[in-house]
């Protein structure tokens, strides 16, 4: 029993250093593959240009796994956009439906096949290549110099106003003699008052006044975290979205 117990802890070992070295091994070779993947010696040449086609493939892989789960990653930052968008919420740039892999192709992200030049859908499913196809820019018409500035004539010398003459002083005042007093006017005789007239009668439904209440409408509150683009008017449900997916504006 003790010579079991003690080869199984041997054995042990020995796959704790097998697996350590193998460890070792693949950082020696990432590290050569990152530092020579542009001109590895010849006799890494094969094994160099097999694992740009396996992070190529995977790449490509990628971006089609992304694209099934709706959404579009940016080339530019890696954020992820849905596929209707046609600017990256993380940093405003276009979004392309396209992967760029390390040797220079351009392949549809939904399907993977190679991107023609010139062409703004895939020729293999049909998906749009670019979210939004630049239209040409026309140049502007140059603008004609502006006419010289004719110089003012300057205004000439104001004429001097005449001094306004004397006013001469008003005639005094007649005082008015005080009017006659008035003559008390004798009271009137009182008034007779007239009884009241019988109050009318009235049925009950009469009396029954039915007062509608007014109908009371709740106004959904807005969410903290939704808010729409001041440019499109867009609706923005993700506090994390920085640019408008529609038109680029910048919305925090």
């Amino acid at each position: 029993m003790k010579n079991t117990r003690e080869s199984m802890e041997l054995s042990r070992i020995m796959d704790s250093n097998n697996a350590n070295c193998s460890s070792l091994f693949e950082a020696i070779g990432r590290k050569y593959f990152e530092l020579n993947n542009a001109n590895p010696g010849a006799e890494y040449a094969e094994f160099v240009q097999n694992i740009k086609n396996i992070n190529n493939e995977q790449k490509v892989l990628s971006a089609r796994l992304s694209y099934m789960d709706e959404k579009i990653q940016c080339s530019e930052c890696g954020a992820f956009n849905s596929l209707n968008s046609l600017f990256c919420c993380g940093c405003g740039k276009k979004v392309p439906h396209t992967v760029t892999t390390d040797d220079g192709i351009t392949r549809c992200a939904k399907c993977g096949n190679i991107h023609v030049e010139g062409r703004n859908f895939c020729q293999d499913c049909g998906t749009p290549l670019f979210a939004m196809v630049e239209a040409p820019v026309t140049p502007a018409a140059p603008v004609a110099p502006a006419a010289p500035v004719t110089p003012v004539t300057p205004a000439a010398p104001a004429t001097p106003v005449a001094p306004a003459a004397a006013v001469t002083p008003a005639a005094p005042v007649t005082p008015v003699a005080p009017a006659a007093p008035v003559t008390p006017v004798a009271p009137a005789a009182p008034v007779t008052p007239v009884a009241p007239a019988a109050p009318v009668a009235q049925s009950a439904e009469e009396n029954i006044v039915v007062e509608e209440a007014a109908p009371v409408f709740d106004i959904p509150k807005p969410a903290d975290d939704i808010m729409f683009c001041p440019e499109c008017g867009t609706k923005i449900d993700n506090a994390e979205i920085i640019f408008c997916a529609n038109c680029g504006k910048k919305v925090r």
